[in-house]
Order: C-alpha cells, then sequence, then structure tokens
C-alpha cells in the first residue's frame, strides 16, 4: 500500500496529511490552503486523492458561536498509521547515511 501511494503523494500531499494530523478538529479548505504552499486546484486535486485512498475523510461540524454548519477535512486512522509508516522509513533511510 505505501509502495503504490509513494507513487502518487507528492510534498503538498504529505505536507496536508501533517496539518491535518496536528489539528484533530480537522480544517476547512481555506485553512489547509493558507499552511500548505499550492495553488488550490492542485489542493483540491490532493485531497481527492487521499479521500479515494480513505486516508482523509470530510466531516460537517457546527459552530454555536456564529450558529453555522461547515465541512472540515480529517485524517483517518488510516491515514495517520501511512504517515507514520512514511515517517519511520524516512528515518531509517537517514540513519543508513550516517
Amino acid at each position: 500500500m505505501v509502495r503504490t501511494l509513494s507513487k502518487l503523494i507528492d510534498k503538498v500531499t504529505w505536507d496536508i496529511l501533517v496539518a491535518l494530523k496536528q489539528q484533530q478538529e480537522g480544517l476547512r479548505f481555506n485553512e489547509i490552503s493558507r499552511i500548505v504552499d499550492a495553488t488550490d486546484p492542485v489542493i483540491s486535486d490532493r485531497l481527492k486523492v487521499l479521500k479515494k485512498y480513505d486516508l482523509v475523510r470530510v466531516i460537517l461540524r457546527f459552530d454555536e458561536r456564529t450558529e453555522r454548519h461547515f465541512f472540515v477535512h480529517v485524517i483517518t486512522a488510516k491515514g495517520v498509521k501511512i504517515l507514520e509508516k512514511y515517517k519511520l522509513k524516512q528515518l531509517m533511510r537517514e540513519l543508513e547515511k550516517l
């Protein structure tokens, strides 16, 4: 699974996953676009890939202050697992260089 995803996932996609992991309550699209250095169409495409592989999902939230509903993107357990495996592999490669 990681090999297959590594061909599809680039730095922008990993940045999105990391940002979503750090914000457990989720992020709106505009919040993601402020964090990740990419254009909105690129971010949208990467989110589609992440949703396709069930690494990210969209949920509906309610803001009590404004009394409005809004959608946020959240990382799934599968997404966290893939991210951790990737980080471990990167660390192992760096240690092998020493």
